[in-house]
């Protein structure tokens, strides 16, 4: 019995499909930071800050419908995982520590558009953004009114570049304008 169950070990292991490998892009990417705090009974702008680099990237299937972007280079490195519904889950250089309460779900996406296979794209961009806006009194809040991060990468695939391919676009729940606009219909600039 032992001999037939290792035979069919044996035989799902051999027919397995090994994941491609990954693909390897040129990314510039520019992340912005602001943060904005209770001070004398309103609502100020303490802090805002923009970096950027280039980076050599990869985008890795996970799974079927889902990519990992990580990257390394100038200026710093990073990670996320794009699926189905867009971005989530980016960590990246940001040009200030934001020390206050936790993004909110609500508030956190992007997007993601590609040319090309969608596991193995020409050339893609995306976008995340995350933040936080106070609800309740300052106290509560640690002081913080709001704060946001975002995140706009553009890529083109290393190596052959096969050109042609349509463009789609993934877009999560809360996706972000450039101007902060449209995070769920809601504006974050005074």
């Amino acid at each position: 019995m032992a001999r037939v169950w290792l035979v069919a070990v044996a035989l799902t292991l051999g027919a397995a499909t090994p994941e491609p490998p990954g693909s390897d892009y040129d990314l510039v990417w520019t992340a912005f930071a602001r943060e904005v705090r209770w001070q004398t009974g309103e609502s100020q702008p303490v802090a805002a800050g923009e970096r950027s680099g280039r980076a050599r990237a990869r985008l890795i299937r996970t799974r079927p419908g889902v990519l990992r972007l990580e990257w390394r280079g100038e200026g710093g490195d990073g990670s996320g995982l794009i699926g189905p519904a867009g971005p989530t889950s980016f960590t990246f250089p940001s040009p200030l520590v934001i020390a206050g309460p936790p993004p909110v779900p609500h508030l956190s996406g992007g997007a993601f558009d590609f040319k090309g296979d969608p596991e193995r794209p020409d050339a893609f961009t995306v976008s995340y953004v995350e933040g936080f806006i106070c609800r309740a009194t300052p106290p509560v809040c640690s002081g913080v009114a709001m704060w946001e991060r975002r995140f706009d990468g553009r890529a083109t695939r290393l190596g052959d570049q096969s050109g042609g391919g349509v463009s789609i676009r993934s877009t999560a729940a809360a996706t972000p304008l450039a101007s902060s606009v449209g995070v769920n219909g809601f504006s974050t600039i005074d």
